[in-house]
């Protein structure tokens, strides 16, 4: 049964590792699929410069930038800027229409408008930049004063994350110590030799030989694979049954509202200290009895052990 989880785990995170991110609209965005309705949308704009903004799922530059736009910073910062969204990911004809028409050649690209409507061709910003050089460059084309602001706001966005993040580790390894020292010395988790994973009860059942010595409540907190050295949080996988993955969403909003990208990007680069890291943080915010690493192979699975029981 590890193994076949173990498989289904894998596949999961490969397909989502192809697919991509779910795609970032900005606040007030409208999304568009037709010319028509990029009229009607820049008509209702009139009176503030509009973004259009360009994108499409299979583009690693668009999925890299929504990152960027979900800064607090950058959105404050542009706020008086109308945003327009076209999804080229299908490639209909609407599209190839749109994108002969303003002649652009692929995502990412952000086309320009003034407050009049008129479009600044000379203005389009193509490619993948870095959210400062957006910002400049956006400012500066729709003489927006706020690249001096925007700047202030990321360095006291940076220190503030930065600060948290450090106390969030401190008191998650903190908690975790001791909880984890008591699953050793009551459950003594390290001596068994297998491990099974029950998603329909929501168990892991630690066994020596064919014997159950102890079962445990769990939540998925996500899967480090070695060979590809990438974390994805288990809300991520389509393999993990979602009675073990919801409790994570506590996790997510803490990461959201402390602007920590670890904690709500789906996955990314990483080390098997991240694993551990993660699996901390999830069991310090979720108030749990401790952690539990299942390896099977280049997988490591990390839950955590909301209540735990021998068996008799």
């Amino acid at each position: 049964m590890s193994r076949l989880f173990k498989a289904s785990l894998v596949l999961g995170l490969a397909m989502i590792m192809a697919c991509g991110d779910n795609a970032f609209a900005a606040p007030g965005s409208t999304p568009v699929a037709s010319l028509p309705e990029l009229d009607d949308a820049l008509s209702r704009s009139q009176g503030k410069p509009a973004l259009v903004r360009v994108r499409a799922d299979w583009d690693a530059g668009s999925r890299e930038l929504e990152k960027q736009l979900a800064s607090g910073c950058l959105q404050d910062a542009l706020s008086d800027v109308a945003w327009i969204e076209w999804d080229v990911t299908a490639n209909t004809d609407a599209d190839r229409q749109f994108l002969e028409k303003y002649e652009v050649l692929g995502p990412p690209v952000f086309l320009l408008f003034d407050s009049t409507g008129n479009y600044l061709k000379e203005q389009d910003v193509v490619g993948y930049l870095p959210a400062e050089k957006i910002v400049a460059t956006l400012t500066d084309a729709l003489q927006l004063p706020t690249n001096t602001e925007y700047a202030e706001c990321r360095e006291n966005e940076r220190g503030a994350s930065a600060q948290t993040w450090n106390e969030l580790i401190d008191d998650a390894y903190e908690y975790l110590y001791a909880r984890q020292e008591a699953l050793e010395v009551y459950f003594g988790l390290r001596e068994h030799d297998r491990w099974y994973i029950d998603q329909d009860a929501g168990t892991l059942t630690f066994s020596t030989g064919d014997v159950a010595v102890a079962e445990a409540q769990i939540v998925v907190v996500g899967t480090f694979i070695a060979t590809h050295g990438a974390w994805r949080w288990s809300w991520a996988n389509p393999s993990v049954d979602t009675k073990l993955s919801a409790p994570i969403e506590v996790v997510r909003e803490y990461g959201a509202k402390h602007r920590l990208e670890k904690l709500t990007d789906r996955g990314w680069r990483a080390e098997e200290v991240d694993g551990w890291e993660m699996a901390a943080i999830a069991n310090y915010l979720l108030k749990g009895e401790g952690v539990y690493r299942a390896p099977v192979d280049d997988l490591h699975l990390f839950v955590v052990i909301a209540d735990i029981r021998k068996v008799e």
